[in-house]
């Protein structure tokens, strides 16, 4: 009997096995928020961990995007082991994914994710424990921008695809500047272009679930994405003004936001 009652007891832990990771574009962190910013300009320290450690549910991994100051966001988020890579630009936008220490296994660039094109962002990989013996590939990623370079960020994607670094458990996640058909009078949505690259590869979209924009701008585009394959996606919500009534004032208001947090909304997934 007692046996029995440990099998059991082991198989709910393993069931009720769960990870959250929250992506943010931080939009020039580092810099005030703008290129032409510097170190000293920078003050959304306060505001930004505020937000993504109180105003929203906690976070096992965070991905952010357009770090310019690695070794800052890393001292900020002090309770995390942040990853990143070097680059010789003072201005490069770095991918950095900070995750709890205890579930850090390794870390990897992949550098096809650049396309051998000068400042484009290479894939940034940390493995984790998935809390029963494997590891899940965290994929931070922040693709070429601009609605006329669709092109230009589907070659990233197959990039993505072929790479031989990302576990058969993985989440992809981040900033990939996915631009609607009417943005890039194409005949498909540039998700959708992603879609049908990465889908032979076992990897499937995951739709926010108040299917909200995630830029704030005037044109409300929907720029960050989840693809994962190898692991089951149970919430997917968007935090920030883009979405009412997510999360409490003054991080509610757009003007507060954009001058405290980003130009971004925050995404964040729960996987088992």
């Amino acid at each position: 009997m007692k046996l029995i009652i440990g099998i059991v007891t082991v198989l709910l832990t393993i069931n009720a096995w769960s990870l959250t990771v929250t992506s943010l574009n931080t939009q020039w962190y580092g810099r005030g928020g703008i290129l032409e910013g510097s170190p000293q300009d920078e003050y959304r320290d306060e505001r930004i961990y505020e937000f993504l450690t109180k105003s929203i549910p906690a976070s096992d991994v965070i991905v952010f995007q357009e770090v310019t100051d690695v070794a800052r966001i890393s001292k900020l988020f002090y309770n995390l082991k942040c990853a990143s890579y070097g680059t010789e630009r003072a201005a490069h936008q770095h991918i950095v994914i900070c995750v709890k220490p205890n579930l850090y296994v390794s870390s990897e660039v992949e550098e096809a994710v650049r396309v051998k094109k000068f400042g484009l962002r290479p894939g940034m990989i940390v493995n984790i424990f998935d809390g029963v013996g494997a590891e899940v590939s965290i994929v931070g990623l922040h693709l070429k921008a601009r609605q006329a370079h669709t092109e230009l960020r589907l070659q990233q994607v197959q990039a993505l695809a072929n790479s031989k670094l990302i576990g058969k458990k993985a989440i992809l996640i981040g900033d990939f500047n996915t631009f609607d058909r009417r943005a890039t009078d194409r005949e498909l949505d540039d998700f959708e272009y992603m879609s049908l690259i990465l889908k032979p590869f076992n990897y499937v979209l995951s739709e926010n679930e108040s299917n909200t924009y995630t830029y704030l701008s005037y044109a409300r585009h929907t720029l960050d994405r989840v693809w994962s394959r190898g692991v089951n996606i149970n919430s997917h919500k968007v935090y920030g003004p883009c979405r009412e009534g997510s999360v409490a004032d003054p991080f509610s208001n757009v003007g507060f936001f954009r001058r405290f947090v980003s130009d971004h909304c925050a995404i964040q997934v729960t996987v088992e």
